[in-house]
């Protein structure tokens, strides 16, 4: 397993003090929101993301730069959460659409990584998950207020130092040594 994101942050756990079913007040505990009063029980699972390295017939992939925190300004690859209902290729497809304009053909999935992501509130757990794909269009149009320009770079070429999670760091060194070993 793989840590991510900063250590330390507000737990969502530590947020809710009280039962969103009952209203009763409920202490701060380390695990689930288990209400003493009607016994409501409600578990802080991680959320699930998707993010694709996006790749063209040169080898290079796309890189987005983020235009809002968390991380603003750094690099990451085009992604975001899972909605409902979704698959992670779903998502990927969806996420990639919104974000930069592009249509992706076929994906495969690469890696997971945990991770963590700052909110202003909490610290909301995250499990990412990284696909590999190619997009059946050319032309990016950038979603601005998530992306602030885009970069087309091979993944050889980034400097994990520049990018925008710890868990991207991990899928960019797996991308790199499973290319390696062919």
């Amino acid at each position: 397993m793989t840590g991510c994101g900063k250590e330390g942050g507000v737990k969502p756990s530590e947020t809710f003090h009280f039962c969103p079913r009952c209203g009763a007040a409920r202490p701060v505990t380390d695990g689930p929101l288990k209400c003493g009063g009607c016994g409501f029980a409600y578990y802080f699972n991680a959320a699930v993301a998707v993010a694709v390295f996006i790749l063209d017939e040169e080898g290079k992939s796309l890189w987005i730069r983020r235009a809002r925190e968390p991380a603003a300004g750094k690099l990451a690859m085009a992604g975001g959460f899972i909605d409902p209902g979704e698959t992670g290729e779903e998502a990927a497809r969806r996420e990639i659409e919104e974000e930069v304009g592009l249509v992706l053909g076929e994906v495969e999935y690469l890696c997971s990584a945990v991770n963590q992501y700052e909110t202003r509130d909490y610290t909301q757990p995250v499990l990412d998950l990284f696909f590999v794909g190619r997009a059946r269009t050319a032309e990016t149009t950038l979603q601005e207020d998530e992306v602030s320009s885009v970069v087309w770079a091979r993944p050889e070429e980034i400097d994990p130092e520049e990018l925008a999670f710890p868990s991207m760091k991990e899928a960019l060194r797996i991308y790199l040594a499973k290319r390696q070993r062919g």
